[in-house]
């Protein structure tokens, strides 16, 4: 999955500021991905599931960002605030082939469906 995100909180980068950064899920190489397991879990014995551990989704969406942007580095994208490493996790989230709006679409969604009130027979 491909996107531009637009920070809300820019980033200092070569003596500018980066207020939006494309990414491109499809571009994580395998090393890529490594990397981001390494990071969101440094020790050995600190195992989560993937598709749950929020920190290996950060560190995917910082991949991602990193694919299509050779002059931003991963500590740039460390120093996301606010809202915007929230983003960054989403776009890490898509990797897993989740839609941005999968969370709120499925919790919105009715868990059944309710049959319409039908009239009453009227008496004659």
């Amino acid at each position: 999955m491909q996107g531009t995100l637009k920070l809300k909180n820019p980033i200092a980068l070569d003596g500018g500021k980066l207020t939006e950064v494309t990414y491109d899920t499809n571009e994580i190489t395998a090393i890529m991905f490594l990397d981001a397991d390494r990071r969101a879990s440094p020790r050995e014995l600190d195992v989560k599931v993937m598709e749950v551990n929020t920190g290996f989704h950060f560190y995917l969406g910082c991949q991602a960002i990193i694919a299509l942007n050779c002059r931003i580095d991963i500590s740039d994208l460390e120093r996301t605030k606010g809202s915007d490493v929230l983003a960054i996790t989403k776009v890490g989230r898509l990797f897993f082939g989740q839609s941005e709006d999968s969370e709120e679409e499925s919790s919105a969604a009715p868990s059944e469906t309710t049959p319409e009130p039908s009239a009453l027979p009227s008496e004659s």
